[in-house]
């Protein structure tokens, strides 16, 4: 049997989102070995002309994070199985994939809906199209990790009232009350694109909820397809967005609130 696989990917790791992604590698696995692995490129500003390209590779599965579900339904109707919710790697997840080791909780996104349910054979989680649809709209999420916009490293750090050039975020767990910080300085010079990166970096870390002053368009939609909810004018330190989150004092962005490049 021989499976044709694509994976969108990002500095080494399955992108997080596939909306955005440029590069991808095809792989080609038969009778349970690689047989083939091309990394390749598509320079095209639509994603409806990357979508043409890809499918007509005709791969059996995608591998990806997260999918906008309109380029989902698109792939679908094209005859391609989408695995979403995978993260790390490219390599490993290939090489775990083949093992079927690739339900281990180090390759599946915190806070998927559907991460436990796996097909038969195989140890991946189910393709897009087995994935009840009521249940992606209305999945359940356990929050456990927030991630606030941060000026410093600690609790007592100002909140950045900025999104894709804030210095850093912290990641807060909130039952174990234990933090994390994610820098992101690179960002902080960007000429364009420092949004979605920040995105990026903020899916990585596993947090289900975002909170900021302001966020971009660009980010919202890449945030928003990870399954991520975001809170907007949180003021004061670190410690008290978390209190304004906790008591319901936040709004939740239903869209961007500030332009591009902001």
């Amino acid at each position: 049997m021989r499976e044709k696989i694509i994976i969108p990917v990002h500095n080494n790791r399955i992108s997080p989102l596939f909306d955005v992604s440029r590069n991808f590698v095809l792989v080609e696995i038969e009778h349970g070995m690689d047989r083939l692995r091309e990394y390749f490129q598509i320079d095209n500003d639509s994603v409806m002309a990357r979508i043409e390209i890809l499918a007509n590779i005709r791969p059996d599965f995608i591998f990806c994070s997260a999918i906008s579900r309109m380029y989902a339904d698109i792939l679908l109707n094209r005859g391609i199985d989408i695995i979403p919710g995978i993260i790390g790697d490219v390599e490993e997840v290939i090489s775990a994939y083949i093992h079927m080791n690739l339900k281990m909780d180090r390759f599946l996104m915190p806070g998927c809906g559907w991460q436990k349910r796996f097909r038969r054979g195989r140890g991946q989680c189910p393709p897009y199209s087995m994935i009840n649809n009521e249940s992606l709209k209305k999945r359940e999420v356990h929050i456990m990790k927030i991630a606030l916009t941060a000026d410093g490293d600690s609790l007592d750090a100002a909140l950045d009232p900025r999104f894709g050039r804030a210095k850093g975020f912290i990641i807060y767990d909130l039952e174990s009350g234990e933090y994390t910080f994610q820098d992101n300085t690179q960002n902080l010079n960007a000429v364009q694109g420092a949004g979605v990166q920040a995105a990026r970096n903020v899916i990585e870390t596993g947090a289900s909820v975002l909170i900021t002053g302001n966020v971009g368009p660009k980010a919202f939609t890449t945030l928003s397809a990870a399954g991520i909810d975001i809170y907007i004018g949180a003021s004061g330190n670190v410690r008290d967005g978390i209190d304004q989150y906790n008591s319901g004092g936040l709004k939740k962005a239903g869209d961007a609130n500030v332009e591009g490049h902001w």
